[in-house]
């Protein structure tokens, strides 16, 4: 299986993260990089606004690959503009599994997830997994349990044939809701 992490990364922990993640999986790397740099609050400004910003040229032609494995921080719990590029440029992409990977200060790694998933699966891919970080376990260097136990799954769920993951996770929401209905009865 061929899998290619793509990563945007402004302070270089996205990149220490996707890059231990690239080793784990044996994926090949592509950097998503602004083709302008702005600040942070304005780069911010923009995600909020949801902009899709110019970057610089990277692969996005998923052909030769089965998986992308998405890689950004999350900014006021949005995507980064270069990231909304990114997903407006990607080609070739019906079919192929998607996991993403969030770093965050303190919030919005969830909501960020979300919108990539929304966006991607619009465009035909099939998500199978997310992992969401703080920034100061990557800057500890806490990450390398977290990254290799998510590209462990990532393998596994990506193994699995499509139908076989959408009835588990259908089987999974059946349980908690009967779980939840026999909490409300007891």
């Amino acid at each position: 299986m061929r899998v290619l992490v793509a990563v945007y990364s402004k302070t270089f922990n996205t990149l220490k993260l996707a890059n231990a993640i690239k080793e784990s999986t044996g994926a090949d790397l592509t950097r998503i990089e602004d083709r302008k740099a702005h600040g942070f609050i304005f780069s911010g400004l923009l995600a909020m606004l949801r902009w899709k910003t110019a970057i610089k040229p990277c692969r996005t032609d998923l052909k030769d690959y089965d998986m992308l494995i998405l890689c950004c921080p999350s900014w006021a719990r949005m995507p980064p503009g270069a990231v909304n590029r990114y997903m407006a440029d990607l080609k070739n992409v019906e079919g192929k599994k998607l996991a993403v990977a969030v770093t965050m200060g303190s919030t919005g790694g969830d909501q960020v997830t979300g919108r990539i998933r929304k966006v991607l699966e619009k465009k035909g891919m099939r998500y199978i997994d997310n992992l969401v970080l703080r920034m100061d376990d990557v800057q500890k260097g806490a990450y390398f349990q977290s990254a290799g136990q998510f590209a462990a799954r990532v393998k596994s769920k990506a193994a699995m044939p499509y139908v076989v993951e959408e009835t588990k996770q259908k089987v999974g929401r059946v349980m908690r809701i009967l779980n939840a209905l026999i909490k409300i009865v007891k």
